[in-house]
């Protein structure tokens, strides 16, 4: 009887789930972030960002059909506990429907930092985050 239940509650959470097959993760080296109206599927280039040293960032954006996304990228990053961000912007980039690179992520510092992507397109802004902890 309680393994009914779970299954039936499984499934119900399945089918509850947004759709966003395009962007979920492919590997132990991907990551998402999910926001209202978009998913980024991310990865960093080289490994996992080092303090002092510049990082790049692979992307694939999704609406929230999981279809691809496209518009004007930003990407920041801040540390919430200290309420500050990375002394340096990386560039905006042009997103279509292929996966694109930004580079220019600086973190100055090691701790748990917030990756913020805006994305602006059609007339509307859209925005996800993701939290990382940056090791010493």
């Amino acid at each position: 009887m309680v393994g009914q239940w779970r299954s039936t509650a499984a499934a119900w959470l399945v089918a509850l789930a947004p759709q966003v097959f395009g962007c979920d993760p492919l590997d132990r080296t991907e990551h998402a972030a999910r926001g209202k109206g978009v998913t980024v599927a991310y990865s960093w280039v080289s490994g996992p960002p080092a303090v002092g040293e510049l990082a790049t960032l692979r992307l694939r954006l999704c609406d929230i059909s999981g279809a691809p996304a496209g518009g004007k990228l930003s990407v920041d990053a801040v540390m919430p506990a200290h309420g500050h961000g990375m002394n340096y912007t990386p560039p905006t980039v042009e997103v279509a429907d292929e996966p694109v690179a930004v580079t220019g992520l600086l973190f100055h510092m090691p701790g748990r930092w917030q990756l913020r992507f805006k994305l602006r397109g059609d007339g509307v802004t859209r925005r996800a985050h993701a939290d990382f902890l940056l090791a010493h």
